[in-house]
């Protein structure tokens, strides 16, 4: 009897234990600063709430801080973090990794009038369902998400008064659904979302007052469904969309106000834009005289495509103007292709007719903005043969190098290329000694803020660090340490050990 009862005395605490590591299936609902200070007291062992989990502040300024959720590693429903006034930053959250469902910063109406950050979430990897952004004042960018590499549904960013960019999202690759970026008065450009190579609906861009062009998606390929860009008041180009060859549904683009030069949708597969009724609308923008594109020209000389289009500058302000204007596109390119060999950028272009062509200025930038004239290669004139061209760039930029082709006609008349970049590697950061007792170094980075935390997610040292100055880590204790290199709205990560 004695030997059956030491074993049910074995197999109740192992069982407990491994109940232990999930919990609250049902969700749990945070409306205090003491709630969220008495959760792993009250839930011991629980790293992954199996249900929702929703923060929301109903004493106007009571939640301060997320630091009792430090234990939590994944959440099986969603996160929203809505109406908390005094909440600064995201701190606490720090070991999550996945959310399953949404997570949700503010909604319509109700947002979080103080958070200024998003760290706190560096660990998080994956959001199955929305990435929605709502009603944040102080917010400028996306730093603490340096780590989501995916989002499942949707990402919307909406009414966000100070939001600049999404500088934090470098790691965002795929989109299932759709984007959404509206009413945010000083978003200027869509930096930090340079990963995006893929967004399975909607790109819907609406009320932007700043937002000058589409800077940011340069390596976005591929749209599964329409193109939505309305009224925004200073938008001036589409630069930043010329690597988007394939549509599912409509190209949409009305009353933007300042819009002058479309040239970055050149590339769509004209094919590709069919939609169930109108597949092409461009009204109300005064200040679009081009859009002979061939995309444009393509979807126009359709007789099974139906367009709207009026309200443009002449030469765009009807679908007759545009025909004429496609039947003298001065040259039909076949490619343009850009390739490293060891430190030198190869550029190579075809092209199968040209008219009227001087020639091409070969230009380059570091941001897709700002371009300089590097090179001259003069054209053909006039040609109804295969013509191959070739410039090498022997000197090219370290970090991202971005090339695009100025087509000169002898007139004056310009047009360009679609983009093509090529990363040249720098100087690489390294965090020496490792492991180190009293100073560490950082070589390879000129300044920055850092943050040194714990393997359980908490802050230890937080400060400004200059060229090659010394960090001091001789008060840490024994152990490993994260630290966080924050760098023009970048985030790294270097793991080191601190010894006696």
């Amino acid at each position: 009897m004695k030997k059956i009862t030491l074993i049910l005395l074995f197999v109740i605490p192992a069982f407990a234990i491994s109940k232990a590591q999930s919990c609250l299936s049902s969700g749990i609902f945070f409306t205090s600063q003491q709630e969220i200070d008495d959760f792993s007291a009250n839930y011991p062992g629980c790293i992954e709430i199996e249900g929702n989990v929703d923060i929301n502040d109903s004493s106007e300024g009571n939640i301060t801080n997320l630091n009792g959720l430090s234990q939590l590693t994944s959440l099986g429903g969603y996160l929203k973090i809505i109406d908390n006034n005094s909440l600064l930053n995201l701190s606490g959250l720090d070991n999550i990794e996945t959310i399953s469902g949404e997570l949700r910063i503010g909604k319509w109406g109700d947002g979080n009038n103080s958070l200024n950050s998003l760290t706190g979430l560096e660990s998080l990897t994956s959001i199955g369902g929305n990435l929605a952004i709502y009603n944040n004042p102080q917010l400028e960018n996306m730093t603490g998400l340096n780590a989501v590499s995916s989002v499942g549904d949707n990402f919307w960013a909406w009414n966000n008064n100070n939001l600049i960019n999404f500088n934090g999202l470098d790691a965002l690759t795929s989109i299932g659904i759709d984007i959404g970026f509206g009413q945010n008065p000083n978003l200027v450009n869509l930096n930090g979302l340079e990963s995006l190579t893929t967004l399975g609906a909607i790109l819907y861009i609406k009320n932007n007052a700043l937002l000058e062009n589409f800077s940011g998606l340069d390596n976005l390929n591929s749209i599964g469904f329409y193109i939505f860009i309305y009224n925004n008041g200073t938008l001036s180009s589409l630069d930043g969309l010329e690597n988007v060859t394939s549509l599912g549904g409509r190209l949409e683009i009305s009353n933007n106000s300042s819009l002058a030069d479309i040239s970055g949708i050149q590339n769509i597969d004209a094919s590709t834009i069919d939609q169930n009724g109108t597949d092409l609308i461009i009204v109300g923008n005064p200040m679009l005289s081009v859009c002979e594109y061939q995309s444009i020209c393509d979807v126009v000389n359709d007789p099974n495509k139906i367009t709207n289009i009026h309200d443009n500058l002449s030469g765009c302000d009807s679908e007759t103007e545009i025909e004429t204007a496609c039947s003298a596109i001065p040259i039909e390119m076949l490619y343009f292709n850009a390739k490293k060999t060891k430190e030198i950028i190869n550029l190579t272009w075809s092209t199968a007719s040209e008219i009227n062509n001087k020639g091409w200025n070969i230009q380059r930038s570091n941001n897709g903005q700002s371009f300089e004239t590097i090179a001259w290669i003069g054209g053909s004139g006039n040609s109804r043969d295969i013509m191959e061209y070739e410039y090498k760039d022997a000197k090219p930029n370290e970090g991202l190098n971005i090339y695009r082709l100025e087509q000169v006609d002898f007139d004056g008349k310009t047009s360009y290329s679609k983009h093509k970049s090529i990363y040249i590697e720098g100087t690489t950061k390294r965090l020496f000694p490792n492991p180190a007792n009293n100073h560490i170094f950082l070589d390879g980075s000129k300044n920055g803020q850092i943050k040194i935390k714990t393997i359980n997610g908490t802050t230890v040292l937080e400060t400004y660090f200059n060229e090659n100055q010394a960090i001091d880590i001789s008060r840490l204790k024994q152990g490993m340490y994260n630290l966080l290199l924050i760098e023009d709205s970048k985030v790294e990560n270097f793991r080191f050990i601190k010894s006696k």
